[in-house]
């Protein structure tokens, strides 16, 4: 028998990064990627429980500030991980997944008799988190609040000009 007392530990990870440090990194990412037409912004705050909750918004400066809520991400104190994102199209997913699988044949169901889902989704360490961040930014749901909120923009500043594919003089699209 051995007089060695072994390494009980698992690899750690000592370049970790904060829930709050990779929401402001995406949100400055949107604003450089929009030239400052969209600003992202995380809005820090103490929660009912006593932990933090950090919501995520989409700001259009050029709409008199307005701003969309894109979702939130909460953690203790002390623990800031696991952290709890909320994201309203997982809540419809999770919603839609148990009616899909309790009530296969009855095409419309009172929602409020249904469980209350809440969507939420949790992380417990960065690259989990990168992963959820990674849905919420690439989902459908962004792409819509972007795409709005930039029309919206160009709109009230004359850069909506639409733009045809061949519509040069010799294409035959309209008189010449």
């Amino acid at each position: 028998m051995s007089n060695e007392i072994p390494n009980l530990w698992p690899p750690i990870e000592t370049r970790v990064v904060s829930p709050v440090a990779l929401l402001r990194h995406q949100a400055s990412l949107l604003t450089r990627q929009t030239s400052g037409m969209l600003e992202g912004e995380v809005k820090t705050s103490p929660s009912t429980d006593g932990g933090v909750v950090h919501e995520f918004r989409v700001i259009a400066p050029a709409l008199d500030g307005y701003a969309y809520d894109l979702f939130k991400a909460w953690h203790g104190k002390d623990l800031i991980y696991p952290v709890t994102v909320s994201f309203s199209p997982w809540k419809d997913e999770a919603e839609q997944a148990y009616i899909q699988k309790n009530y296969p044949d009855q095409p419309y169901i009172i929602s409020s008799l249904l469980p209350k889902f809440t969507g939420n989704r949790e992380a417990s360490s960065p690259a989990e988190l990168v992963r959820l961040l990674r849905d919420i930014l690439q989902s459908s749901l962004t792409k819509s609040v972007v795409s709005s909120l930039i029309s919206r923009i160009n709109d009230s500043t004359g850069d909506s000009q639409p733009t045809q594919s061949g519509s040069g003089p010799s294409s035959g699209n309209g008189p010449e």
